[in-house]
């Protein structure tokens, strides 16, 4: 479909998605980076460009219950708390990963750029605005922000 009609944004952002749910997050990077920039703009375009994003960072992650061993024997750790995060929203658990960017806000805000409330603007993102999560967590961020 996408050979036959090149131009049409709709067909490629699926063949991205599939790709996605198929675990071929760099070529559905590729496709997505290569979209003109207001469709990329676009809610949906914009949630599967952050899931590659985790996806990508989880990609080299241990595993989860390495890095909730690492964060028990020390709280403070960014790096391990960043990627539980990221591995948390590949598998789902939304809930669970917003939690560990709420925790990261607090206690290194400055952590890669601040990298705790971008994470949690990126599953708000790929949740919409109307998720029950997104309205509570917007809550708590900005009571922890400010």
């Amino acid at each position: 479909a996408v050979n036959s009609d090149p131009d049409n944004t709709r067909i490629r952002t699926q063949l991205a998605e599939i790709l996605i749910n198929e675990n071929q997050t760099s070529e559905a990077s590729a496709i997505l980076n290569a979209l003109p920039f207001d469709v990329q703009q676009d809610g949906h375009v914009a949630a599967l460009m952050a899931r590659v994003e985790f996806a990508d960072t989880a990609a080299n992650a241990p595993d989860l219950d390495t890095l909730k061993q690492k964060i028990n024997q020390d709280p403070k750790d960014s790096d391990s708390r960043y990627l539980l995060a990221t591995l948390l929203v590949g598998k789902g658990e939304h809930q669970a990963a917003l939690d560990q960017f709420l925790e990261l806000i607090r206690r290194d805000r400055s952590f890669k750029d601040d990298a705790g409330r971008k994470g949690m603007l990126k599953v708000f993102e790929m949740l919409g605005p109307n998720h029950a999560l997104v309205g509570a967590y917007r809550k708590k961020m900005m009571a922890v922000l400010y």
